[in-house]
This record gives C-alpha cells, structure tokens and sequence, in this order.
C-alpha cells in the first residue's frame, strides 16, 4: 500500500471514530442508557447497548468487533476478550468499563466514561474545525496579568495558591500588591512607626514575591488599597485581580467592608474572591470540573456567560446555569409559567453545540436567592462560582446584607465576579 493510501486510510478511520465518539455522547447524554433496549432483566451496558454497536438490534448476523471503530482503541492484549471496548483505557491510571463494574460506582462510571468521551472527541477533532466552533459559540477567554491583593495573612495565603494556579494554567504573571492604609495601622501604632511599619510590608512583598518565583512586578503603595486598584490595573495591563480572607477578623477588615465595595465598583477586569470557607488547593494548575453560573438573565447575562463558557469549554466541566425566582415575584405572578420562562431563558444562553465540550445543565428554583444558590452549592461543591455584575453596579452601605456579598462571604468555592462593560 503506497504511503499517501495509508494516510488516506488513517485520515478516514479518524473521521469515523470521531463520528462515532459524537453520537455516543449524544446518546449518552440524551438519556439513553437509562432505557433498556435489549431486555428487561438487566441493565443496560455502556457501548454494547448504544446504537453506535454495531451488533446493536441486529438480527442473527453478528459483526466482528474488529469492524467498530472504537476496536483501535482496545489494547492489543486485549483485543481477544469477549467484550473489547469494555477494556479501553479511560484515564491516565488505566481504569476501564469493565474494571469499574466490578468495582466502582455507577455515578463514578458516568462521570469516567462521559469525561474520556469529551477528552477523545477533542483529541481527534480536526483543529481547525474546533476554532471554527469555538469562534461560532463561545469567546476565548485569557488571563495574561493577574494581580494578587494580599496583606500578608492566612487569607492572602489561600488567595495565593488560587493566584498561581490561574497563572500556570493561562500562563499569565503574577503581580503580588500591597497598599499600608495609615488609618488602619494607627488603630495599632503609633505615627511615629509607620515608616517602620510601611518598610516591614513593602519588604514582606518582596520576600513573597521571591520565595514563589512571581514574576510581575511588585506593586506597593501607601493609602487605601482601593485609590491604588485602578492605577495599578490600567500601568499594568491587570486583567484579573485575585484577593481573598479568611476569618472573622479579615472579613471585616480587609475584604468585605468598605474596601470590597470600592473594588468591585471600580474593577474595570473580573474579580476572582476566595472567601473564608475555601480550602487551600494546592499549587498546581487551577482546574474546575463542575462550575455554576448563576444569573438574573438580566442585560448582563450573555456577557457573564461567555466567561463561564470558556471556562468550562477549557475543561470540558459540568457547567450548570441557575436562576432563582425571588418569592416576591412567585407570590405576583403564576409561579409555573414564571419557572418555564426562566428555563426558557437559560437555554437561550447555551449554544447549541455546547454539549461536545462541556456538560451544560439547567436549574431554576424559587426562594430567597442568596439561600437557594448556596444550598445548592453546598450540596452539589462546584469548583468555581462565576457571577456576573451589571455595568454601573452601585453597592450601597447595605453591602453586606446584599446578595454578592452573601455569595462571596459563604461560597465553599471561589467567586468569579465579571463586570458587563456596557451600560445596560
């Protein structure tokens, strides 16, 4: 066989088992093994009871399983078992089907087998066509210059480890910054050992800077962190700030007072919160299997939602989209028709293809929205929280009995705060 047949010959089984890696995941997210085809004394089992077989409701003639296309993904040694795909390595550590109905769950099955779908769709689709997709559905989000708030304590700490994970993922530089605000430190000091105070921070930054190889620039300042936000964001290019606290003392103090209000009203970039009841994760690349994104479905709605996209398009993660029904609006107005709008405006947002790239799901409740998202993000432990704010957003001195503060002050996740850039 000459060598430009053989290309041509590999060129098409590729085509082939991408198609077949499509519709499969078509049909398991449509529900289909929930049905049972065959019979009704047993379950139905992954790939044997999938249209994609293709001994699947055939009559006697039975094909050979070297015919399917998934057979050149079976392991040699494995290629004589009765059951070939069920041997197929799933992940890098080699489970298969077969080794996890024998020993693992069923929802760890699902979300295995439903994730190597995805992660063998993307490798075999052509590039071009996945630019193609991506330009049509969902804009390419990068971070290139995150800036880090810290103050230097266990909050700045948790912050960090999120900072730097965002930064090896998007490749993006890290500047560590730190503004001495007077009238905090003279709670504590006297004036007389501010300059020693100031000298001590600006060396800290440094040191922390150092010790975690950060290559942006060490920003430093003395007044109000939030007077030196804007400046910093715009000499430097920031298109991320990441800040966080952790305990009683840096809630009140630090993040969530006035000088939270005044950095999410002035940030001109996304503000990625790490509250108080986030885990440390370690320095590794940042990376988040299931998001939610609640929204208002206000004006705002579809430019918040090309963040999450991104997101999830970059991990192939579940990505939920919620809207909750404030009882205000259900006690008014007829609470079913109100839900079936809501889902109807939620599916607007996902584009049709989403599901070869992410796992799109849709949920509206009806409560007090603060309460119902962070019951469902207590239960359900979403990597990431992304949160659209209108242009012009105004926090007023109820800040803290608002919902984004709620939200970023209880989530057991980061909070992804995204700003619409047009007037509403």
């Amino acid at each position: 066989m000459s060598e430009n047949a053989m290309v041509e010959r590999d060129f098409a089984g590729r085509k082939q088992l991408l198609k077949a890696l499509r519709a499969e995941l078509e049909f398991f997210d449509a529900g289909g093994y929930g049905r049972p085809f065959r019979s009704q004394w047993r379950p139905t089992l992954l790939l044997l009871d999938s249209p994609v077989c293709l001994n699947f409701a055939s009559g006697p003639a039975q094909h050979e399983c070297w015919q399917c296309p998934f057979f050149a993904l079976v392991p040699p040694d494995q290629q004589g078992t009765p059951v070939p795909c069920h041997h197929i390595p799933l992940n890098e550590s080699g489970f298969t089907v077969a080794g996890l109905y024998q020993s693992g769950t069923q929802k760890s099955l699902d979300q295995d087998y439903r994730k190597w779908l995805c992660a063998m769709i993307h490798k075999f689709e052509d590039p071009e066509e996945i630019f193609m997709n991506a330009l049509q559905t969902v804009n390419k989000i990068s971070f290139k210059n995150i800036m880090l708030l810290t103050d230097f304590t266990e909050a700045s700490q948790t912050a960090l480890a999120y900072a730097m994970g965002f930064a090896k993922h998007f490749g993006a530089e890290i500047y560590p910054a730190h503004a001495c605000d007077p009238i905090i430190l003279t709670e504590t000091a006297a004036p007389g050992v501010l300059d020693e105070v100031e000298n001590h921070s600006h060396q800290l930054l440094l040191k922390l800077a150092k010790d975690n190889g950060l290559k942006g620039t060490p920003l430093f300042a003395r007044g109000p962190v939030e007077s030196a936000v804007p400046g910093w964001v715009d000499q430097h290019g920031i298109d991320l700030i990441v800040m966080g606290t952790h305990g009683r003392r840096g809630l009140q103090h630090f993040l969530m007072g006035s000088v939270a209000e005044a950095i999410f009203r002035n940030a001109t970039c996304p503000v990625l919160t790490v509250g108080p009841h986030v885990n440390v994760r370690p320095y590794h690349e940042f990376k988040a299997e299931k998001i939610l994104f609640p929204t208002d479905l206000g004006a705002h709605a579809e430019f918040a939602t090309q963040y999450a996209l991104s997101v999830a398009h970059d991990a192939h993660a579940q990505l939920t989209f919620m809207h909750i029904v404030s009882l205000d609006e259900a006690f008014q107005h007829d609470r079913t028709e109100l839900v079936n709008k809501a889902y109807q405006e939620l599916q607007r947002l996902i584009p049709p293809d989403a599901k070869q790239w992410c796992q799109p799901e849709m949920t509206v409740e009806v409560g007090d929205p603060a309460k119902e998202l962070l019951g469902w993000a207590a239960t359900e432990r979403p990597d990431l929280i992304v949160l659209g704010l209108p242009a012009g957003k105004k926090f007023n001195g109820h800040f803290r009995t608002g919902v984004t503060y709620s939200i970023i002050s209880s989530a057991p996740c980061p909070v992804l705060t995204v700003r619409d850039v047009v007037e509403a």
